[in-house]
């Protein structure tokens, strides 16, 4: 049984990529318009949405987007 593990050798070595670093918490997501109205109503364009698209319960429960 000469070749009894060839399926088991690696020929050459494997090089994994290392994992990107996790970003920083305290970076700012760009889209971000918790204090920048501006920021908000570019965000309001981009999605087709005006200053009046939100409901009375998203208002209540300050849920962004989500009724």
């Amino acid at each position: 049984m000469k070749n009894a593990n060839h399926g088991t050798k690696l020929t050459g070595s494997t090089k994994h990529k290392k994992p990107p670093e996790p970003a920083d918490e305290t970076t700012k997501n760009p889209k971000d318009a918790r204090d920048d109205e501006g920021q908000l109503r570019e965000n309001q364009d981009e999605l087709g949405v005006g200053p009046d698209h939100e409901t009375d319960e998203m208002e209540q429960g300050n849920r962004g987007t989500f009724p």
